[in-house]
């Protein structure tokens, strides 16, 4: 058997032998004479009672702490001369290879990140002693392939990353030891198939990363063993169908991510079993309408993440099922052009709503979002509005209201939202238009800057329009009966005439008139004279 003493030199002298003993190397042990063993011995204790204080190039090294801290070293080992107290170990960045043996000397470690390495292949020694881990990133290396055997001795693990390597495939009960596992993050791989039981003795797991694998289907056969289950996230794989029930195991699940998947249809039942979800992500798939039926299983969904998908319209009632909806994302979705004005009236909870990059939605219903008494977080980012209605919301209860980069027409009409910007301090309602407001902030903008030279604002000529046109129009009808019946007017004035007494000189010449035929008439007979009969 050979011992063998290692010195880690900060500088290019790097991994150098200082002493080897060697019950076959007979020259070396021979010219050892008695009398030099005690010196030598002595020697070895000072070199390495002087090793223990030494850091590697490139390293902190915290005792009181316990942690050591390597980044963008060129190591190719870990060193065996650090503080073997050392509970936080981190090599990032580095350019190791290999782990077998070298952890052997740090027993105390609870926590371990070798990411960003080139490690290739973990034997089942390498974690033999780290009975006390709890965390291990092995993430962006190149190992290739796990088995029961690579972390058999892991019994306190808790959280294990193997985010982007070359796995792919998990076999039978390849995580088998790990009984204390609550994360697995095995995203970034390039899993094409899981065993039925790969999961199997993994009673405390919690979260399951399956992201940017080639999963062709949703490893449903798979999900037998994992009932406790908050969190799948299978974002970024080639799924592109639902059927009933695939999530059936996984009656504790809280999220799910399906983000991705280039997802056209979801059967009735997709989300049967899993009505405890609060958090879905649907985005960045294909799906041609608002999945309303097959969301109704979901009924205490909280979040809802459906943009970049190819909606062109929000239509009625889409979302009545979720009554407990706080965040509805519809950012990116490229063809949506209309969101109708009851499209939110039974989410009376929601907090957020993302409308952000719809380059196709030119402008908002009125009413849209009037009823929506808690909504706080309303955003239009890079969307296409050119003006915005004054009752499309309860603009003023806003805490935050984000219209930047959309071609913005600020005209007087708008006065109103400067008001509601300036009230919340707010710089992200800029104008696109007319040109010389272009990028201007329309809270910074005067009444002149907007075309109301008079200062009125809308309010004042809402209430001057309500009193001029009626009586234009009343003057209208007015006209309008003088032209069509004037004849029958005029006859019926010149009755009336007649017989008010403001006309009493015709009436006296009319009966002058009257007289004079009279006297007339009877002047023309002879008179026939009366008896007179004398008494």
């Amino acid at each position: 058997h050979s011992v063998i003493l290692y010195c880690t030199i900060p500088g290019p002298v790097g991994r150098q032998p200082v002493l080897g003993i060697s019950d076959k190397d007979g020259d070396r042990w021979s010219m050892m004479r008695p009398p030099v063993l005690p010196a030598v011995l002595w020697s070895m204790c000072q070199l390495l009672s002087c090793v223990d204080s030494m850091c590697p190039a490139g390293c902190v090294c915290d005792d009181d702490n316990l942690t050591v801290e390597c980044a963008d070293t060129a190591l190719q080992f870990i060193p065996i001369v650090l503080n073997p107290s050392v509970e936080r170990l981190m090599f990032r960045k580095s350019e190791l290879t290999t782990l077998e043996e070298q952890l052997n000397f740090y027993p105390e470690l609870v926590y371990l990140d070798v990411s960003h390495n080139r490690l290739h292949d973990l034997g089942p020694r390498t974690f033999e002693m780290q009975q006390k881990l709890t965390q291990l990133n092995l993430d962006d290396n190149k190992i290739s392939s796990v088995n029961n055997k690579t972390f058999q001795r892991l019994r306190s693990l808790q959280v294990l990353n193997l985010g982007g390597n070359l796995i792919d495939r998990l076999g039978q009960r390849c995580f088998a030891p790990l009984r204390s596992l609550e994360h697995l993050d095995l995203s970034r791989n390039r899993i094409a198939s899981i065993h039925r039981d790969a999961f199997s003795d993994l009673p405390n797991l919690r979260v399951l990363d399956l992201r940017n694998n080639y999963l062709k289907q949703v490893p449903s056969h798979a999900f037998h063993s994992l009932g406790r289950l908050a969190e799948l996230r299978l974002g970024y794989n080639t799924i592109q169908s639902l059927i009933d029930g695939q999530f059936s195991y996984l009656q504790e699940l809280s999220v799910l991510d399906l983000q991705g998947c280039g997802l056209t249809t979801l059967s009735h039942l997709s989300f049967r079993g899993v009505e405890s979800l609060r958090s879905l992500n649907l985005a960045d798939n294909s799906l041609l309408q608002v999945p309303t039926n097959q969301l109704a299983v979901v009924g205490r969904l909280k979040s809802l993440y459906l943009g970049q998908n190819l909606f062109e319209s929000i239509p009625e009632g889409a979302f009545r099922p979720l009554r407990y909806l706080e965040l509805i994302d519809l950012t990116g979705c490229p063809r949506l052009k209309l969101v109708s004005s009851d499209a939110f009236v039974s989410n009376l909870d929601l907090r957020t709503l993302w409308f952000n990059s719809t380059r196709s939605l030119t402008s908002i219903q009125p009413e849209t979002f009037r009823g929506l008494s808690n909504l706080q977080h309303l955003s239009f980012h890079q969307s296409a509005l050119t003006t915005v209605p004054e009752n499309g919301a309860s603009w003023g209860d806003l805490a935050t209201l984000d219209l930047s980069s959309n071609p913005l027409e600020c005209r007087c009409d708008i006065i109103w939202l400067r008001k509601v910007a300036h009230a919340q301090n707010n710089s992200l309602v800029i104008c696109d238009s007319p040109p010389a407001l272009h990028n201007r902030i329309l809270k910074d903008l005067s009444d002149d800057q907007l075309s109301c030279y008079f200062g009125q604002t809308k309010d004042d000529i809402l209430i001057v329009v309500g009193i001029v046109l009626p009586v234009a129009v009343l003057l209208a009808v007015l006209i309008c009966v003088w032209i069509r019946c004037r004849k029958r007017l005029q006859l019926a004035f010149k009755e009336y005439r007649w017989r008010s007494g403001s006309s009493t000189a015709m009436q006296q010449e009319y009966k002058a008139s009257i007289r004079e035929d009279y006297i007339s008439v009877y002047s023309q007979k002879p008179l026939k004279p009366f008896p007179v009969t004398e008494l």
